[in-house]
């Protein structure tokens, strides 16, 4: 299990809903960025919604959003467990770092 809240927002953060397995916050993309996304994470641990947030998002480009929204919903799993709300809601924050 991992912990890891300086990305993670919201009531996931608040309750220290932990990680199943480490995640990267960092993409490569087209440009620097900062992509910040709200998700909702059911009983299971999966993320069923991943949605752009775009006013907080800065150097937004449809490839990179595509990218991290793609790297959240295949990867990052949370702890399953019935004693978190069946939509558990935070947001998570994705930094591009722009390719060499």
């Amino acid at each position: 299990m991992s912990l890891s809240f300086g990305q993670l927002k919201g009531e996931i953060a608040t309750d220290k809903r932990p990680l199943l397995q480490p995640f990267d916050f960092e993409i490569v993309g087209s440009k620097n960025a900062i992509l910040v996304f709200n998700i909702t994470v059911n009983e299971k641990g999966d993320v069923v919604t991943c949605e752009l947030d775009k006013m907080a998002t800065t150097g937004y480009s449809t490839p990179n959003m595509v990218k991290g929204k793609n790297k959240i919903k295949a990867e990052l799993k949370f702890v399953a467990d019935t004693m978190y709300p069946q939509f558990h809601r935070g947001t998570v924050t994705i930094t591009v770092q722009k390719a060499d």
